[in-house]
């Protein structure tokens, strides 16, 4: 829309050498017309020549008009990323039932907070894109004033809102924004309350944990205190992972490895004669409503199973310590609609989920949790929908990778 309209530097430099060019043509093509004052008034139907002086002047006054809106209405520069973390921040973490928003310690993104801190909105910016992760957290008045604040400061920069990986609780506010809402998979979550690894759905965790006891494979919590000291020998297992899953580091909607943010945590990890062999840091919600893990990482050369094992562990730990459920993450572009009447992001997206898996394994990705027989609930995307839809996902993937560089790395 032409509202949000901001020509770019390179945008201006294109529309120079064309108006260049075109203007060169024209001088060559009307070389022959003796050029004299009277010719900018000559209206003759066959007149072509000033015709030409006049619509070139005016090319040139509305690509002057334009460079001068651009340098008037520049944006004001972008805050950095929040570091540290706010005080406001933390404190509405700690009350928060739901363990996705704890993702605001990774440190890669920036805040709005309420005026009285009872809110807060994380986002970050890639392009033109203004990309909030998740629901407000805190209070849900304010926080809906902070989404229409976060549409605000992304029109005056001339960017576009996007709120990904929402929930459905808020999504008329986002169509209030008159925003498009995409499907963009589901999220699992297992009840603990009546969880057990009993079944044959269940039969390759009770397998794991058997292996574990043979090869004599425990089972430890860290406390968060004690992290910082265990993240040099992490560090070796992290390393040992990425390099056999020939990877790099994620970020936004994923967790890195990063001595910071792990140390925020508690840590499960595996060990094989005292050496850990895999870990997990623990995300916990507020009042044992919800346990989640973001990290996990295991060494590839010790025995296969590592994950299940680990899973198994933290999930009866969570039992046991009285956590309802256990959030087991996004699975991308699962649950679309498939019908010839549907979308094209829902066509698309199927299609995606269905042959993509020299890309990602997104169909296993939902097979391995559904072994859980867990409660999925839908994941969204808003913006403005169109043509401008394919830059907004390049933008959210360069956020998750860390760069542009990054989405050519797995």
């Amino acid at each position: 829309d032409w509202r949000r309209f901001r020509p770019t530097p390179g945008w201006l430099a294109l529309v120079l050498v064309t108006l260049v060019a075109l203007t060169l043509v024209g001088f060559l093509a009307f070389r022959h017309v003796e050029y004299r004052e009277d010719l900018w008034w000559d209206f003759a139907w066959d007149g072509d020549a000033p015709r030409f002086l006049r619509v070139s002047l005016l090319l040139a006054v509305a690509a002057a008009a334009l460079a001068l809106d651009a340098l008037l209405r520049r944006p004001a520069p972008l805050p950095a990323a929040s570091e540290p973390i706010p005080d406001a921040v933390r404190r509405l973490l700690d009350a928060c039932p739901d363990t996705q928003p704890q993702l605001a310690l990774l440190g890669d993104k920036r805040f709005l907070v309420s005026d009285d801190g009872d809110a807060f909105l994380m986002y970050a910016v890639a392009g033109r894109s203004w990309v909030a992760f998740g629901d407000p957290v805190g209070n849900p008045e304010a926080g809906r004033e902070l989404v229409w604040r976060l549409a605000e400061l992304a029109d005056r920069a001339a960017g576009r809102p996007v709120f990904y990986a929402l929930s459905p609780d808020l999504l008329p506010l986002y169509l209030d924004l008159g925003l498009a809402i995409l499907k963009t998979g589901e999220v699992a979550a297992v009840n603990l309350r009546n969880f057990s690894l009993a079944g044959k759905r269940r039969q390759d965790f009770r397998q794991a944990l058997r292996r574990a006891e043979r090869e004599r494979i425990t089972f430890d919590i860290v406390p968060k205190a004690d992290v910082p000291e265990l993240l040099p020998e992490l560090k070796t297992v992290s390393d040992a992972w990425l390099a056999i899953k020939a990877g790099h580091e994620k970020g936004f909607s994923l967790g890195r490895f990063d001595e910071r943010y792990l140390a925020e945590f508690d840590c499960a990890v595996l060990r094989q004669g005292g050496r850990v062999v895999a870990f997990a840091n623990l995300l916990h919600g507020a009042d044992r409503h919800e346990l989640s893990v973001d990290l996990m990482r295991y060494r590839p050369d010790v025995t296969k199973g590592l994950m299940d094992m680990l899973f198994a562990r933290i999930m009866l730990h969570g039992q046991e310590a009285g956590y309802q459920w256990f959030s087991l993450g996004a699975a991308p572009l699962a649950g679309l609609a498939d019908h010839p009447l549907a979308s094209t992001w829902n066509r698309v997206g199927t299609l995606v989920y269905r042959r993509g898996d020299e890309f990602y394994n997104f169909a296993g990705l939902r097979a391995f949790k559904q072994k859980f027989d867990p409660t999925w609930t839908p994941q969204y995307l808003a913006c403005h929908g169109g043509l401008g839809l394919p830059s907004v996902l390049m933008d959210i993937a360069t956020l998750i990778a860390g760069s542009r560089a990054g989405l050519i790395r797995r």
